[in-house]
């Protein structure tokens, strides 16, 4: 980005590129909650139904619609988005009795976030299986929003109980630690998400006033 023949960086110039390093970061991170899920309508499920080798089967009309949202550029031998067969075998590893997780979040091309779940027409894992599409919910996006601003464990535990509304004591009760430590994590999650209060932590989260109730 500098020109050869202008010479190394000077100090006054890595300071500066220093301070714009933070701010440019928050705004990374801002723009991923521009299409935040919490301000988008609701959207029923959508259904597709995948073959034994995760060829596709059928779709309905929503599912249809959505399949552009979740393509890729992987060169996949398969016939539908590689989300779609990784969700399908994680119900196959399930009924041959291998843990494996349970549902995946993607982020569509829209910038909304999916949930994907699949489930075993008949249970065999050499089955057919039908892959549920829904928009994502706040209990499903917030751990992929806590992991993008670098949060603790812990720091994700303070965040979410934020979130609900809780106070500091309250926060401090329901983790079984004190309102010292919860005020430590506060400091840490304001800082690394750049704001300066609980107001303006949710409402950078949200984007939108948050609900009543939190789940």
């Amino acid at each position: 980005m500098r020109a050869p023949d202008r010479g190394p960086y000077r100090t006054g110039e890595l300071v500066l590129a220093q301070r714009a390093a933070r701010h440019l970061g928050i705004a990374l991170q801002r723009g991923q909650l521009l299409h935040s899920p919490f301000t988008q309508p609701p959207l029923p499920p959508a259904v597709v139904l995948l073959g034994p080798d995760n060829h596709l089967l059928g779709a309905d009309e929503r599912a249809e619609r959505l399949l552009g949202e979740f393509a890729d550029d992987s060169g996949s031998i398969f016939t539908v988005p590689t989300s779609f067969v990784m969700v399908a075998e994680q119900a196959r590893g399930a009924a041959a009795g291998i843990r494996t997780p349970s549902g995946l979040r993607v982020r569509g091309r829209d910038g909304r976030w999916f949930v994907l779940h699949a489930s075993l027409l008949g249970g065999k894992a050499d089955g057919p299986a039908a892959v549920v599409i829904t928009l994502a919910s706040p209990a499903d996006i917030m751990p992929v929003v806590f992991a993008s601003y670098g949060l603790t464990p812990s720091e994700r535990e303070v965040a979410l109980r934020i979130v609900q509304g809780r106070s500091t004591g309250d926060i401090a009760q329901n983790l079984c630690t004190t309102p010292l430590t919860v005020q430590d994590h506060l400091k840490s999650i304001f800082t690394k998400a750049g704001v300066r209060s609980r107001r303006e932590f949710v409402a950078q989260l949200l984007m939108v006033h948050p609900p009543e109730v939190w789940t």
